[in-house]
């Protein structure tokens, strides 16, 4: 293994890039394309139980996994999140740290898939907030009928 002391110009740079990243929202982002659009599967063995989406759009393959591995009080948390480019990893999440992040334009990319998640979660809220509507009403209709009301 190979151990690098970082001067504190590269220090720095390394934070700004992951500040960037931050506001840019990448994780937010990430997070409802997948929740939305991603296809999701669960991996249980008898140590483990993990969460896991899968989303691929053209040169984007974008990768999430949460759960945790291990026997009671020694299981540990796993999360991370991916966002290959062009095979090439371009953002990266452990837990809560930005490991990788190299701007581009993949970001574009990952806007518009957000965009197009967020109006799919919306519609899909309203279709369940007018069915739910629909399903109060009949039964308000009935319990009227059933009174003579």
């Amino acid at each position: 293994m190979i151990y690098y002391i970082m001067n504190k110009e590269l220090e720095a740079q390394i934070e700004a890039r992951k500040q960037e990243a931050k506001d840019k929202k990448i994780s937010d982002k990430l997070s409802l394309v997948m929740r939305v659009l991603g296809n999701h599967y669960d991996e249980t063995t008898s140590n483990s139980n993990l969460r896991c989406f899968i989303f691929t759009d053209g040169n984007m393959q974008i990768e999430t996994m949460s759960g945790y591995c291990g026997h009671c009080r020694d299981a540990m948390g796993v999360s991370h999140k991916q966002i290959n480019y062009k095979d090439k990893m371009v953002f990266y999440e452990g837990g809560s740290d930005i490991e990788t992040y190299i701007p581009g334009p993949w970001e574009g990319l990952l806007t518009k898939l957000a965009n197009k998640a967020k109006k799919v979660e919306e519609t899909s809220s309203k279709d369940a907030f007018v069915r739910q509507t629909a399903e109060e009403i009949d039964a308000e209709k009935q319990i009227k009928d059933r009174y003579g009301l």
